[in-house]
């Protein structure tokens, strides 16, 4: 029973999207008498869907960490672990903390020129470092919000994302590690 849902969920947006385009060749059938030129604006419809919907696969790390990475917030520290993942479970060989600004910008300029596209059938999501990066937020006057955003990363992904450029974007975290 668990497949069935687990089956519908992944399955629904195609649904969705099936109805609206039946729902929309219906609509234009009333105003576009011609059917090949219904067929045409058919296809390019449909054709510009798949292309929308895979954009939206693409960002960067910029984009991907807005929210946590941005003017109001000051990073205050990143946190490295360092994972084994020859055994049947990740596990942690070495832990370091970076308070030094200097460093922290250059791991963050590092991550910048990353871009990313989701990788829909990724399972194993260890890699081979950990990257923790706190960020202080003032929210008003005496007033502050601490956050910690968790990655996981390696050569070839980040989290759920597959790395698609080739810039060095552990370059920094290397030379640390070492």
């Amino acid at each position: 029973m668990n497949i069935f849902f687990d089956v519908s969920w992944q399955l629904f947006h195609f649904l969705l999207i099936g109805i609206l385009i039946i729902g929309v060749t219906v609509m234009l059938r009333y105003f576009i008498k011609n059917k090949f030129v219904l067929l045409g604006v058919m296809v390019t419809l449909i054709l510009g869907t798949i292309f929308v919907i895979d954009q939206t696969k693409y960002t960067t790390f910029k984009e991907l960490f807005s929210e946590h990475l941005n003017e109001e917030n000051e990073v205050r520290s990143i946190s490295i672990a360092v994972n084994d993942l020859s055994g049947d479970r990740p596990e942690t060989v070495a832990r370091t903390t970076i308070d030094d600004d200097s460093l922290i910008n250059d791991i963050l300029k590092d991550f910048e020129e990353i871009k990313l596209k989701k990788d829909e059938d990724v399972r194993f999501l260890s890699r081979r470092y950990t990257i923790g990066i706190t960020a202080n937020k003032e929210i008003r006057e005496n007033f502050s919000k601490t956050t910690t955003k968790y990655i996981e990363i390696d050569d070839k992904y980040l989290d759920e994302y597959r790395i698609i450029t080739n810039a060095n974007h552990l370059k920094t975290i290397e030379s640390l590690v070492e």
